[in-house]
Formats: structure tokens, C-alpha cells, sequence
């Protein structure tokens, strides 16, 4: 693989970019969230990806995967209350689809939404 791109969740992160805005790039972050894991990961406002090691990388992409583990506030997290579960979640990338599309089908079949 090429070493100017990180591959995380389905999403090529060029390394010239710093921490915060790199990571903004994976589909469900956003600036709040990556500047949380940030600061929870002591890292430098100015830091760039391609000075991640891959200690670093493993810890950022188990906050992503289990956030709650992490003590991350329910009003950061994307998906509260989930309907099926009724827990807390954080979604990401092609998993983020499917759910929005679950989420607007669940919708027009109950005729709670002015989509069709």
C-alpha cells in the first residue's frame, strides 16, 4: 500500500493532513468527535496522521468500534436510542447507509414521514 494514504473503515486518509480534519474524512466523524478522540488520545492539536504508530492506530480504530468503552458522552454518539437495540451507538461508514435506509423504510411503512 501506498504510505501516503491511512486506510480506515473503508476510508483512504491522506497523511499530510493533521489529526483532527484527516479523520474527519471516514463517513460519521466529525470535527467533535475527532477532536474528542484527540484529546482523549493526548495527542497535539497539530499532529499529523503520518506520524501515527501502529499502537496508536489500533487504539483510535477500538474508540471508533466500542466508544462507550471509552466514556464517550451519549450527545456525541450519532445514533441514540437505537429502535432495535434501545442502546447508545456510534455508526460508521457503510454501516451508516444501510441504517438510515432501515431507518427511512421503518418511516413509510408506519406513514410517519413525508417521503412518499
Amino acid at each position: 500500500m501506498n504510505k501516503n494514504y491511512l486506510r480506515l473503515f473503508d476510508t483512504n486518509i491522506d497523511t499530510s493532513e493533521n489529526f483532527t480534519y484527516g479523520l474527519k474524512r471516514i463517513k460519521g466523524l466529525g470535527i467533535r468527535f475527532t477532536d474528542f478522540l484527540r484529546k482523549t488520545l493526548n495527542i497535539n492539536h497539530n499532529f499529523s496522521i503520518k506520524d501515527l504508530d501502529s499502537r496508536r492506530i489500533e487504539k483510535i480504530s477500538d474508540m471508533l468500534i466500542d466508544p462507550a468503552k471509552y466514556k464517550t458522552p451519549k450527545w456525541l454518539l450519532n445514533k441514540r436510542k437505537d429502535i432495535r437495540t434501545g442502546e447508545n451507538i456510534h455508526i460508521l461508514s457503510s454501516v451508516l447507509d444501510a441504517s438510515l435506509r432501515e431507518d427511512i423504510e421503518r418511516l413509510i411503512k408506519s406513514k410517519l414521514s413525508k417521503l412518499e
